[in-house]
């Protein structure tokens, strides 16, 4: 077991590095343009060098999460890291599961939701008046606010969406097939959220 650990964490130290390679390469690239006074392509190499510090990072984020959540298998194979610039920032996708019981796990730099959830956490009135006629309300996970929505489609499958804004990054944890929020905000917790805003300041 030891002996696979080490070859995981081989393999997954090779990804970082070669990114990191990716990118003093546009540093370097950046700045021999500014000193042959190119400023755009000068530009250009430091866009692609954000893009893959963003990609360096997203993937730093879901090597932080669980290989089983809920008992449910991750699915690799359907990660996403998308690391643009300017609005649309970096975004990291994972989902576990399968068809009747999932999770979906999203972080998304500048979210146009983080607005909206900012809202309703820095409101009481707000908050309370939305909590009694659409079931959203406020919770704590890992030391952050978060608005937990619960909602019922027309066979009686319940779904869970959470969202919990850390800084500029939304973070949205989405179940289907769970049917309790003990269920929901215990699972949320074991993902440490503590650690992956560390990763992203």
């Amino acid at each position: 077991m030891k002996k696979i650990l080490l070859i995981i964490f081989a393999i997954l130290l090779h990804g970082f590095t070669s990114q990191a390679q990716d990118i003093q390469a546009s540093l370097n690239a950046a700045s021999t343009a500014y000193a042959a006074d190119n400023p755009q392509e000068a530009r250009q190499n430091l866009q692609q060098a954000l893009i893959d510090l963003n990609v360096l990072m997203g993937n730093k984020v879901l090597a932080l999460m669980p290989p089983t959540l809920g008992g449910l298998a991750v699915n690799k194979q359907e990660d996403s890291v998308i690391g643009g610039t300017g609005f649309a920032g970096l975004m990291v996708g994972r989902t576990y599961g399968g068809n009747d019981k999932n999770i979906d796990i999203t972080l998304a730099n500048d979210s146009p939701m983080m607005s909206m959830v900012n809202s309703f956490l820095g409101n009481e009135l707000l908050s309370g008046m939305m909590a009694s006629q659409t079931g959203q309300k406020r919770v704590m996970v890992s030391g952050y606010k978060g608005m937990l929505e619960k909602s019922t489609d027309e066979n009686g499958s319940v779904s869970f969406t959470l969202n919990v804004p850390l800084d500029d990054t939304l973070f949205t944890f989405t179940t289907n097939g769970f049917n309790t929020e003990g269920e929901v905000l215990d699972m949320a917790q074991q993902l440490n959220l503590k650690n992956i805003v560390a990763l992203l300041k």
